[in-house]
């Protein structure tokens, strides 16, 4: 009888270290996303941090979503490939020098918007969090003279809407000009102003890497 209770305790021990190790091995995530917003109106000009931006989180994975639109920016919102809407699942705080913090965010799979009203740009991002990343910093770059493109930046994607001129040649039902190199020379440039700033500041061929504390 003592041998078989000892052969139960014996089990129920193994049992018990099992489960802490499961435990263990997934951890509960409780972390931060820090980004600092920039706005860069002419190309190779003064970056400033703006402080006019709104910051939203969801408990998502892109790919059951439509691409994020400037109005669903606005209303905080994702819409289903399938049909319905997503509503955020929490805000940004903001500190007194722009500075935005996503915090307590629990689930790995999260898509992050931020949105500038006065400029019309916004920008959205994909998470997938590990246990360890409890502290991430980054920034991002909203280049306005980019008007009317969509591009890639430290992870984001960053959608620049066609300037008032842009808009007032496309009401006037004006034809566009031909393409004299002039942009391809320009982004050739800017190309190149990048690879300097990652060479200077550790970036990657997106911008800014992470920082993961």
């Amino acid at each position: 009888m003592l041998k078989i209770m000892k052969n139960h305790i014996i089990s129920l021990s193994i049992l018990m270290g099992l489960i802490f190790y499961s435990c263990g091995k997934n951890d509960v995530l409780d972390a931060t996303f820090e980004v600092t917003p920039y706005i860069q109106i002419e190309q190779g000009g003064e970056e400033y941090i703006t402080t006019e931006v709104q910051g939203y989180y969801f408990y998502a994975d892109s790919i059951y979503f439509n691409e994020v639109t400037y109005e669903d920016a606005l209303a905080g919102t994702l819409r289903y490939k399938t049909g319905g809407t997503l509503a955020y699942t929490g805000l940004a705080d903001r500190d007194e020098n722009g500075t935005m913090y996503f915090r307590n965010l629990i689930q790995s799979e999260i898509i992050l918007v931020l949105v500038n009203e006065d400029n019309e740009v916004y920008c959205w991002r994909q998470l997938y969090l590990e246990p360890e990343q409890n502290y991430i910093i980054t920034r991002i770059r909203f280049r306005l003279w980019r008007s009317g493109l969509t591009y890639k930046e430290s992870g984001w994607t960053v959608t620049i809407p066609p300037s008032d001129e842009e808009d007032e040649e496309d009401d006037n039902g004006n034809e566009e000009e031909a393409d004299d190199g002039n942009d391809d020379n320009d982004l050739e440039e800017d190309r190149k102003d990048d690879e300097d700033d990652e060479h200077e500041n550790g970036e990657d061929d997106e911008g800014d890497e992470d920082s993961v504390g």
